[in-house]
């Protein structure tokens, strides 16, 4: 295709506009196509498939749909060789506009389309980084034991006896408002342990003593951020009914408990080894992220990149989606989850916008280091990222590759593998030095 005249400019942050002129040339041919085609297709009493005059069939298909047809012959291809000609990163279709097109003379149209910015690298090999020291105190361990022992603690019935702390007990519950019963009326509650707060209001306090089949009455006020607006801040009565209480009893630290831990552990000492190489795994882990999130900031901080506010405002609509979908599982909303955080609903939505525009900068300075040093991505090496993303999904991983490619988006997989390996690269270059503090 030849393009007579063509015209680039930048007109906003990333924002690029276009004018084309396609020459008369290719507009002859292209509408000579478009006939073809409608012949083929038309079917006009009096005449044969192919054999209708052009002036007819252009009266049977009507102007606009005539011209219609022409255009997204023209308009597509020219536009792919003006992005490719001038090396430009579409991030989203183009608005075509002011289209003139008349047979036998070239056709003219503008375009705007948002770009991939321009990234301008600062220095990114040997930045310095601290390697956290790993260390695991005896301290840490105990706790870890301790924490293990409660996992597998029993709750047995405690008789007649009343409720103390650290008992597991199941109530119902009733919640009267200006004297009327609430509309959700009585409720049997998830057990919970007495002296951990669970309930909001708290009713620990007020449970102490009671013993199974009793109730008791009580009034209680709401906070002002209760995820439940009808009750945030107002005061009212609990009747509360004692189904349960069963006392928490933790095994001891025996040999017999390390056994039961795991089949290939014979005593405590075993135990508390295979706990303190856990967490020594865990800080190490901990402490390579730590390195990797450190290089890479220092990166994204020595580059210069203008951050398309269409890209942010995109990715922050996303990630308000995801939460609103996940609050919706739970019967909450956005109004809900900011009186929990204590923040207006604009207030989260800004922090949102912040980590957005954080995540889409950091992305495409990444890129910006992958395409400079040449990073790419093996089929071999996007297959554990696939593997996991089925077992998440709980589909076959062929299966589930053969839908990305033929949704295309197979190429998100693969940027995720190829900003992981940059990382990668970026952290072996770096001059990584040893913190004399300890991890946390």
């Amino acid at each position: 295709m030849q393009l007579t005249q063509v015209t680039v400019e930048k007109v906003e942050s990333s924002l690029v506009a276009m004018e084309v002129e396609i020459s008369a040339q290719d507009v002859e041919q292209a509408v000579k196509a478009v006939y073809r085609d409608l012949a083929q297709r038309a079917n006009i009493p009096g005449f044969r498939k192919g054999k209708v005059p052009k002036e007819i069939l252009k009266r049977h298909a009507g102007p606009e749909r005539f011209r219609r047809e022409v255009v997204d012959r023209l308009i597509p291809p020219a536009y792919d060789q003006v992005v490719k000609d001038q090396n430009l990163v579409p991030l989203e279709q183009a608005s075509v506009e002011n289209v003139e097109f008349d047979e036998g003379k070239p056709l003219r149209f503008k375009a705007r389309v948002l770009v991939k910015p321009e990234v301008t690298l600062g220095a990114y090999q040997g930045v310095p980084a601290l390697k956290p020291k790993v260390v695991v105190s005896d301290e840490e361990i105990e706790q870890q034991l301790f924490a293990l022992r409660e996992s597998h603690a029993n709750f047995n019935s405690v008789g007649e006896r009343g409720v103390q702390k650290g008992d597991l007990v199941t109530i119902e519950l009733e919640v009267y408002l200006d004297g009327e019963l609430y509309k959700e009326g009585r409720q049997t509650l998830r057990p919970f342990v007495v002296g951990d707060n669970a309930l909001t209001p708290p009713v620990d306090d007020q449970l102490m003593g009671m013993k199974a089949g009793e109730e008791r009455r009580f009034p209680v006020t709401y906070p002002q951020d209760f995820s439940d607006a009808e009750l945030a801040g107002k005061d009212a009565e609990f009747l509360v009914h004692l189904i349960s209480v069963r006392e928490k009893i933790v095994p001891e630290l025996t040999d017999e408990f390390a056994k039961k831990v795991s089949e290939d552990l014979n005593t405590v000492d075993e135990l508390r080894e295979r706990v303190r190489q856990r967490l020594t795994e865990l800080k190490t882990s901990q402490a390579t992220e730590q390195i990797r999130q450190q290089v890479v900031n220092a990166v994204v901080a020595n580059a210069s990149v203008d951050v398309p506010d269409r890209l942010v405002e995109r990715r922050t609509r996303r990630k308000l989606r995801d939460v609103e979908q996940e609050l919706e599982r739970r019967r909450l909303t956005l109004e809900d989850f900011a009186r929990f955080r204590h923040v207006t609903v604009d207030e989260l939505r800004a922090e949102y916008r912040a980590e957005a525009e954080r995540e889409v900068r950091q992305e495409l300075v990444l890129e910006a280091i992958a395409k400079q040093e040449n990073v790419t991505v093996t089929p071999e090496e996007m297959q554990p990222q696939i593997e996991a993303l089925a077992r998440a999904m709980q589909r076959h991983p062929a299966e589930l590759q053969a839908q990305m490619v033929a949704t295309g988006t197979i190429s998100a997989v693969e940027s995720t593998v190829r900003e992981r390996k940059t990382v990668d690269w970026l952290v072996s270059v770096a001059d990584v030095k040893e913190d004399e503090g300890t991890s946390e």
